[in-house]
């Protein structure tokens, strides 16, 4: 999952998808989220070896790992580390260094605590429509039930998730050495109207991988697994298909 999100918003979507298929599933939280425990920080490289350590204690062989920014990150540094637990993955939304908008969604995500200025949770609002795809907000009634979503989150946010945000704020992005020695196969996805992870900046990531493919969705932002659900499903099953066979 993306920073500060737990691995129940993959049961929204996702997870009903793969289940229908045959297929089981493990959505964990990462540290400081959701149910986990709250020892910061964690680097994307500490989530990738708690990651390890769930599969080989409940997977029953290499497995499908799928991941959108931030946790993208985590799943190739698992793949790329441990590629005996890893049969395939997709990557949604990474990109090898944040750029500038990402850098200030971070650190924006970040300042979210309760002692700043009055307003803040209509700042959150916005700050999660900026994760939107233009042809979302364009709905008046789509625009108002994400609002309706984003505000329904708690006030102030957990440290956790504040953490979580400093973290992916702070870190370099993945060592390119590392991901060029990554032998497992892979999907990588672009969300066509992400101004946090751009697509060019997604190729780019993924240029740096040997064995992936690159897939764009249309009408989706950074929440692209959300926004468009349907065609994210395809992609993973798809995926799940070829590299779970």
């Amino acid at each position: 999952m993306g920073a500060g999100s737990p691995g129940d918003v993959w049961r929204a979507y996702q997870v009903p998808a793969l289940v229908a298929a045959g297929y089981r599933t493990i959505a964990p939280d990462s540290r400081g989220v959701g149910g986990s425990s709250s020892e910061f920080p964690a680097p994307p490289e500490t989530m990738a070896g708690d990651a390890a350590r769930i599969l080989r204690q409940i997977a029953d062989g290499p497995v499908l790992v799928v991941g959108t920014s931030m946790g993208a990150r985590v799943a190739v540094e698992l793949a790329a580390r441990e590629p005996d637990l890893v049969a395939g993955m997709v990557l949604m939304a990474a990109q090898s260094s944040a750029g500038t908008v990402a850098q200030m969604y971070l650190r924006a995500h970040a300042a979210l605590t309760g002692d700043v200025v009055p307003g803040s949770e209509s700042l959150r609002v916005l700050l999660g429509c900026a994760g939107l795809s233009p042809r979302t907000l364009e709905d008046p009634v789509s625009a108002r039930n994400w609002a309706d979503l984003f505000s329904c989150q708690p006030w102030p946010p957990p440290t956790g998730v504040v953490e979580q945000f400093r973290v992916a704020a702070s870190v370099p992005g993945p060592d390119p050495d590392m991901l060029g020695r990554c032998t497992v196969p892979g999907t990588v996805v672009s969300f066509a109207d992400d101004i946090i992870a751009p697509p060019g900046a997604v190729r780019e990531f993924a240029d740096l991988l040997p064995r992936v493919d690159v897939v764009t969705v249309e009408d989706a932002g950074h929440l692209g697994y959300l926004e468009q659900p349907e065609e994210t499903n395809r992609i993973i099953l798809a995926a799940a298909r070829r590299y779970l066979a």
